[in-house]
């Protein structure tokens, strides 16, 4: 109707024009030379295209040189369409078709790739190859078991810390499997001040379905608050249209003193039956709930009193719908972790979140950790990579498992993941994730224990306590370990890490939800400075330095009382925040 084609209607409409006997003469006759690159991510539709191009009615090849460029090893795109298949039957279709292998790779250490050959020939629907490299290296693959996915992305932002520790300009990526793995990794790179940028998504509290879930706490946080109320009056849409909040607006900005459900009650007077029984109804979500509300009982309560769930699930295509869903669950884990944190309030919880939303101050002389799916990764590369999350039911994914060929594709993601890396791979797993505030017990990927295990040392870093992390990384990037400096903890140094011949299998133990939401069960060491006493039994001085759970430590610029409340303004390694003290705590 709008007279234009889409990509698709593109390469339909000219295979149309292929079947015109006088234009596909006209075509071969001038075009006698093919070259197509990434083969691998064709469809059938294009793979059609190819033959009306490069064959006659016979079915026999007519141009001078036919090229097709690919791997089917980084075939990973089937989700769009495009199949593998093409490239491995290839000389079905075009005849007297000679493959010449490119194996050498010049990007990756040996190591590296021996890890990455190993791993890609579980797959049966591939051409043998195996790639090599004349860069040599040792030690240049690592694989951690964590305790949770808590510690986790903490020990995967101390290893950040380390590169950029002794080079800013360190070449960082971290890839997972769905973008829904971002918060936590996220919230550890900001707590350690690691600068980050995310390709090809956006920032975990930037999305729209956490956005509106929020707008309804800050609503009750500040019922004077005209962006949340706007966000949230039509989401999910209430049948109010855009001329009822416009006299809204300008009822409110004659009585700016009045917050929202005051301005609401006397609307409700005044219009028809049906539309008051919906502003009631908008009106009873806010009833009983203040600031100090519980959010996590408040958040799972408003998301199925407006029926949230179900407006995701009609906006949007199913893919997007689930992904959606998905980072609505991970906001509730946060609003548990949150609360295990002693902060439980919708107040607290906001608070920490605001800060978390705050950009960090950028140093243009170092590089930022770049986080990205794998699917965002292809074609890139990078000196570091970290692949979190390689537990069974995240990667591969819950439903390729029971299909042959979509587990295939999920190996082949992996394959893509391992090959991004120059120098260095770390692998990551967690005995417990985090659902809906309980702890459950997940198993590594399969594709872990098809991991030469005579070529990759393994290690158990559960019970780690800081300086072990510290000292690990800074002995394997090859930095010798600094002790006795200021903000470092002084630790002995940790036992040789032996590679192991098996597969880890510890019996679970009990554990305290404390000790497997946070980082580590706890910290020991010689320092006294290392022992941190709660705010409240101190009293905050200018150039004092103070530790912030999400921020780290920082020195304090200037202290503000406002009634029973005392705020400090210091200065983090990621800018200067103000802060309510009682989350400071004196070194």
């Amino acid at each position: 109707t709008s007279n234009s084609l889409d990509f698709d209607d593109l390469l339909i409409e000219t295979i149309k024009l292929f079947e015109n006997p006088e234009f596909k003469k006209s075509f071969q006759n001038q075009v006698r030379h093919i070259l197509v690159d990434e083969y691998q991510d064709t469809n059938m539709v294009q793979h059609t295209l190819l033959k009306h191009m490069a064959l006659d009615d016979n079915k026999e090849v007519t141009v001078d040189s036919l090229c097709a460029v690919g791997d089917e090893d980084q075939s990973i795109y089937s989700w769009r369409g495009a199949t593998v298949d093409n490239i491995i039957h290839f000389k079905n279709d075009f005849r007297n078709t000679k493959f010449i292998k490119i194996e050498q790779n010049y990007r990756s250490k040996q190591p590296i790739l021996t890890v990455a050959n190993t791993v890609i020939k579980n797959n049966k629907n591939r051409n043998e190859k195996k790639l090599w490299s004349d860069r040599d290296g040792r030690d240049c693959v690592r694989i951690l078991r964590c305790l949770s996915g808590y510690q986790e992305a903490d020990l995967i932002a101390r290893y950040c810390a380390t590169l950029f520790k002794h080079n800013k300009k360190a070449s960082i990526a971290l890839l997972y499997r769905t973008h829904v793995q971002s918060r936590t990794l996220e919230e550890a790179l900001l707590k350690h001040s690691v600068p980050y940028t995310i390709v090809g998504g956006i920032r975990f509290y930037e999305r729209k379905e956490i956005k509106d879930l929020l707008a309804y706490l800050r609503l009750i946080h500040n019922p004077l608050d005209r962006v949340a109320f706007s966000r949230v009056i039509n989401t999910p849409s209430r049948g109010l249209g855009e001329k009822f909040i416009e006299q809204f607006m300008i009822m409110w900005d004659c009585e700016p003193f009045l917050d929202f459900k005051e301005i609401m009650q006397r609307i409700i007077d005044t219009v028809t039956t049906s539309k008051k029984e919906v502003l009631q109804e908008f009106l009873n979500l806010f009833k009983d709930k203040t600031a100090e509300s519980s959010v996590i009982q408040t958040l799972s309560e408003y998301i199925t009193r407006i029926d949230y769930i179900l407006y995701v699930k009609k906006t949007y295509e199913q893919n997007e719908a689930e992904e959606r869903l998905a980072h609505i669950k991970e906001l509730l884990n946060a609003a548990h972790y949150f609360a295990q944190q002693k902060k439980i309030s919708i107040d607290d919880f906001l608070n920490e979140v605001s800060l978390l939303q705050e950009k960090p101050a950028e140093d243009a002389e170092q590089n930022q950790v770049t986080l990205m799916t794998l699917h965002a990764a292809k074609g890139l590369e990078f000196d570091n990579i970290v692949l979190s999350g390689v537990e069974e039911n995240l990667f591969p994914s819950p439903r390729s498992i029971t299909n042959d060929a979509q587990l295939e594709e999920e190996r082949r993601l992996l394959y893509v993941g391992i090959t991004r890396a120059r120098n260095r791979l770390l692998v990551t797993y967690a005995r417990y994730r985090q659902t809906y505030g309980s702890m459950e017990e997940v198993a590594p990927s399969r594709f872990v224990h098809e991991i030469p295990k005579n070529q990759v040392l393994m290690d158990d870093a559960s019970a780690w306590q800081v300086s072990q992390i510290t000292n690990f990384f800074a002995t394997w990037i090859g930095f010798a370990p600094v002790n006795n400096q200021i903000y470092t903890f002084n630790y002995s140094t940790p036992k040789t890490t032996k590679p192991l011949n098996k597969t880890i299998e510890l019996e679970p133990k009990q554990i305290t939800p404390f000790v497997l939401d946070t980082p580590y069960p706890g910290l020991t060491g010689s320092k006294s400075s290392d022992n941190i006493q709660p705010a409240k039994d101190l009293i905050f001085k200018p150039h004092q330095t103070v530790k912030h759970p999400t921020f780290g430590l920082g020195v304090v610029k200037a202290i503000e009382k406002r009634a029973d409340t005392t705020f400090v303004t210091a200065h983090f390694a990621v800018g200067t925040k103000k802060i309510d003290a009682k989350f400071l705590r004196n070194i």
